[in-house]
């Protein structure tokens, strides 16, 4: 993860310290949690530790790269992001008559989720859940009240909104990431994958792509980039692929 003032900057904090997360894709505000549309993408191993400032060596290696699980730098940003948002969510919605008696934690944590929603920087329900140790269904719920409470409409998430930061932690190339994008565009509008949550679309879209290109990722691979479980993306898969002629642009 690299701190700096960069160029692209936050709105409410221009020339802020910005977070950039390599992992997800995303540069976040220090100030205020705000998820900059923005995408940073690591294009080396040269990954600079803040404190110091010095280069390690080749940071690529299994053994000495950052790994984001035990260095929590996807949670630490959502942690960061959630309390700077737990005291305003407590201050302006758990007093309403509907939230009440809901946790505070599951309140901040969807709010978080709408915030992120309508920055066009989308997060699964699973993300939100293991940062906050709260269930999806109780944040699922209250997720739902404080779009009735403070009466907001969210954009509908689809399988492209994911593409980007999917695409990120895969190291997959522009050429793939749109040709994956079409795919999963496509089946959607040919009513292919009924039911499935966007996340498993654009992780199928990504597999069959990939496998039509010199680049191949495996189902496993992007499953656990995604978040799902390899046989929820083989599912989507068998839906998607027979018709594979008519959803992968002719030109990939």
């Amino acid at each position: 993860m690299l701190t700096g003032n960069l160029d692209l900057g936050c709105r409410f904090h221009p020339g802020g310290q910005l977070i950039e997360n390599f992992q997800s894709g995303d540069r976040i505000c220090r100030e205020c949690g705000l998820i900059i549309g923005g995408r940073a993408i690591d294009v080396g191993s040269e990954l600079r530790t803040v404190s110091t400032g010095r280069v390690p060596r080749d940071a690529s290696r299994l053994d000495e790269a950052e790994n984001p699980r035990s260095s929590a730098s996807v949670d630490r940003i959502l942690a960061d992001a959630f309390n700077r948002v737990s005291p305003i969510a407590d201050r302006d919605l758990h007093g309403k008559q509907m939230l009440k008696y809901r946790s505070k934690d599951a309140i901040a944590t969807a709010s978080l989720y709408v915030a992120c929603r309508q920055e066009n920087i989308p997060r699964t329900f699973k993300e939100m859940c293991e940062g906050a140790q709260k269930s999806k269904k109780e944040i699922g719920r209250c997720y739902k009240l404080i779009l009735r409470v403070l009466n907001i409409w969210v954009t509908p998430i689809t399988a492209v909104d994911f593409m980007p930061g999917l695409c990120t932690k895969l190291k997959i190339p522009s050429e793939i990431q749109n040709a994956a994008t079409e795919i999963a565009s496509n089946a959607v509008d040919k009513d292919l994958v009924p039911g499935l949550c966007p996340i498993t679309v654009t992780a199928a879209a990504i597999y069959i792509a990939s496998q039509a290109s010199s680049i191949k990722r495996t189902q496993k691979e992007i499953a656990k980039k995604a978040g799902i479980v390899v046989p929820t993306l083989d599912r989507a898969y068998k839906l998607m692929n027979p018709s594979a002629e008519g959803i992968v642009s002719p030109e990939f």
